[in-house]
């Protein structure tokens, strides 16, 4: 279930806050990790960045999950690519901060899955922008007239 109400949405599945949720429903289970140690067994603090970094310290746990939110976001990807086929998909936001986790199985499913008349010449890229891009968007709105 999303925040918004409905069921099976993007954020649900491939977002900080399904990445924080996925980690603490693990380790409420007893999976082995180094996570709790990084938040001094404090588990609402655990945060995407605090499994980022557990990720590239080689914890287990931590890098299934970062595999898995890259595959998810990934398939997200290639459903829209199959549906517009752009040239260019850039990932900004929260998770860019994370894009040298989730970029290579984002790619990976994105070509499992896209089309290949569509993902051929698909280039994908992360912002420049990181985690500012919404806020800098969202700034710049009041300036377009056409809207």
């Amino acid at each position: 279930m999303c925040r918004c109400g409905n069921r099976g949405c993007l954020e649900t599945l491939a977002s900080g806050r399904a990445i924080v949720e996925r980690t603490v429903e693990c380790l409420q289970k007893g999976v082995n990790s180094s996570i709790p140690d990084a938040v001094d067994g404090h588990l609402e603090k655990i945060t995407p960045e605090v499994v980022a970094e557990a990720a590239r310290k080689g914890d287990k746990l931590a890098n299934n999950i970062m595999n898995e939110t890259g595959e998810r976001l990934g398939i997200g990807i290639a459903n829209l690519v199959n549906l517009f086929n752009p040239e260019l998909v850039v990932i900004g936001g929260g998770l860019s901060g994370a894009s040298d986790l989730l970029m290579n199985p984002v790619r990976q499913a994105v070509k499992a899955r896209g089309l290949q008349i569509a993902t051929d010449v698909l280039r994908s890229e992360v912002s420049e922008l990181g985690q500012k891009a919404g806020v800098l968007g969202g700034s710049h709105a009041d300036d377009r007239q056409d809207l």
